[in-house]
This record gives C-alpha cells, sequence and structure tokens, in this order.
C-alpha cells in the first residue's frame, strides 16, 4: 500500500504542475478524466503511520502577491499552505532563488473530481507567478493529502522549521511512516545519475525542452536551467549528509555543520555562484560561471557523492556495532 500511495503522491504532483499541460491538447475531458482517476485511487488508500507528532510554524507576515493568491485564490482547495526555503528565511538571491512552498489537500478535495481540476487551474497560475520570481523554477507547489500525513514520508518536517505558514491552523500533525525512505537513498540515486552522466556525456536530471545537461560546458549556450538545478542539488549534499547519519537539521545550518566531514571544493563554487549572479541572457552559462565551475563539474560531483555515501555507510556501520 505504500508503494501505491507514493505512486499517487507523485501522479498528483505531476497532475498539478504545468508539467501536466499536454493534456489539454485532446480537450478540456482529458484533465477531467485523470481527476477521476486519481479520485478513484485516493478512496482505496488507507495507510497509518506511527505516533502522531508535530511541527510549530511561524506564521507569514505582510502581503505579497504570493500569499494574496493562496489567501483569495488557492485557499478553498487546500487546508494548509506553507513558504519554506531561502524566501522564509530572507537569504534569497535575486533572480536565482526559486520559491519553495509545500501544501495540503483535505479530502474532500481528493475526493472531487470537480475541485481537482479547479486546483490544478489554480496551482498552474500560481507556478506562473513563481517563474516571474525565478525562471529556472523546476519544481511547482509540493504538495501532500491528508492522508499522506497519516502515513507521512516525504520532505522532511524539519524543513518546515524556519517555514512561514500562509494558512495558520496550529501546528501541522502528521504520523512518520514505519518503514520510511532515507537521505541514503536519495544519494545513492543520485549516483546513479551521474553515473550515467560520465558515460553518456549527458547529465539528464530535470532537462530543458528534453536537453539535458551536456558535460564540460557542451551546450553552455542552453543549458543555465539544467545548471542551476545540479547545483542547486550539490548544495543540498551537507543537509542530506546530516540527515543520513542521524544529524537531520535544516538546510541553512547544514552547510557549516557538515563541513568538517565532507570535502565543500565544488558546493563552495556552487556557493559562489549563487551569491555572485546576476542574469544571464535565455539559456546560456554566463562565462563568469563556467570560470568558477571548471569544466569537470560532472566529474567533482561524482566524486563528492562517492566520499559522502561511502563516509555515511562508515557511520551508520558503526552506529549499528555499537547499538545506537
Amino acid at each position: 500500500m505504500d508503494q501505491l500511495q507514493d505512486s499517487l503522491n507523485a501522479m498528483i504532483n505531476w497532475f498539478l504542475d504545468d508539467r501536466s499541460l499536454a493534456l489539454d491538447t485532446e480537450g478540456e475531458h482529458r484533465p477531467q478524466d485523470i481527476a477521476k482517476h486519481l479520485s478513484s485511487v485516493y478512496r482505496i488508500i488507507n495507510n497509518e503511520g506511527g505516533e502522531m507528532e508535530q511541527q510549530f510554524v511561524g506564521q507569514f507576515k505582510g502581503q505579497s502577491p504570493i500569499s494574496e493568491y493562496v489567501k483569495y485564490e488557492l485557499y478553498p482547495y487546500v487546508s494548509r499552505f506553507f513558504l519554506h526555503g531561502s524566501y522564509a528565511t530572507g537569504d534569497f538571491i535575486k533572480g536565482w532563488s526559486d520559491v519553495d512552498t509545500f501544501a495540503v489537500i483535505p479530502s474532500d478535495v481528493m475526493e472531487s473530481p470537480a475541485r481537482l481540476v479547479k486546483l490544478r487551474e489554480k496551482s498552474i497560475r500560481l507556478k506562473e507567478m513563481f517563474y516571474d520570481i525565478c525562471k529556472f523554477q523546476h519544481h511547482g507547489i509540493i504538495y501532500v493529502t491528508e492522508k499522506d500525513l497519516n502515513n507521512y514520508d516525504y520532505m522532511p518536517p524539519i524543513v518546515l522549521k524556519r517555514a512561514k505558514d500562509f494558512i495558520p491552523a496550529g501546528p501541522i500533525c502528521y504520523r512518520l511512516r514505519r518503514d520510511k525512505r532515507n537521505a541514503l537513498d536519495n544519494l545513492r540515486g543520485r549516483q546513479r545519475v551521474v553515473r550515467e552522466a560520465l558515460k553518456t556525456g549527458e547529465y539528464k536530471h530535470h532537462p530543458y525542452k528534453g536537453v539535458g545537461l551536456k558535460t564540460r560546458f557542451r551546450n553552455a549556450d542552453n543549458g543555465m536551467y539544467q545548471l542551476h538545478c545540479f547545483l542547486a542539488y550539490v548544495m543540498l549534499v551537507p543537509a542530506l549528509f546530516l540527515e543520513a547519519v542521524g544529524r537531520p537539521c535544516h538546510k541553512k545550518e547544514s552547510f557549516e555543520l557538515a563541513r568538517p566531514y565532507i570535502d565543500y571544493t565544488l558546493i563552495d563554487k556552487a556557493s559562489n555562484i549563487r551569491a555572485g549572479w546576476v542574469g544571464n541572457k535565455g539559456n546560456v552559462i554566463p562565462l563568469w560561471v563556467q570560470d568558477i565551475l571548471g569544466p569537470y563539474y560532472i566529474e567533482e560531483f561524482s566524486t563528492l557523492i562517492d566520499s559522502v555515501i561511502g563516509r555515511v555507510e562508515r557511520v551508520q556501520l558503526s552506529q549499528t556495532s555499537t547499538g545506537r
């Protein structure tokens, strides 16, 4: 049942994103058909995790186009909506930092195909607003359902530690899945992607209009979106490492906490590019970005991932042998 729940969650996030716009070329009935299917599958999900836990989230204060849109357009279709990441903590870089959001869909919406279709329309419009802030936005709203919270294994709850709540309703409550995935699985998945890139010459995670990131800047004229996604993951490695060794923390805190344990050469390059970002033309990778990163960034990332995974495995083995 966990696998069915996760498959449904992935389909919901695809359906409510502009990635699903191809459906509209077949007529308005096609999104309606998909919504009916999602609702039908949702009704049979009946998983329950462990003990109830909760995370308190600070309230968003002030007004912004996004907060006003959520309040007046999205609120009838979601029970919770959180802003997290750099726009919540205030250390965003204009034009570089994308918008990180997390929302909960209540069961009454999930069980209504018509309301799901309406939520899709509202979500895609909000994604357009995200693009106005960062043209490299590579994900939409991260959605979970009310039932997902009852058997939770998605975005780490600690991410919400510094989030801002657009729909204040007390702490968010959830039951962690008993057999949950872990950060090491995430790292191993990316290890497979980068090893394939070394063989094929193309890093295929988050392609731009079907084109991946070519090694050695071979598509520097059409690769900045892909490189932005790549560098965003590089800067996530410290947080994944700490989570994998049993020391989960907010991404912002992870950079200094993990520094004594892993090689920061590539991570520091990514951070410097982020800090110095002043924009680009089209999807071109600027020369100054290429100069900072160097041509062997895929090879460096492969070395980094291999070393981090090796260290995690040694720590986990040590923890097991000592009964921790």
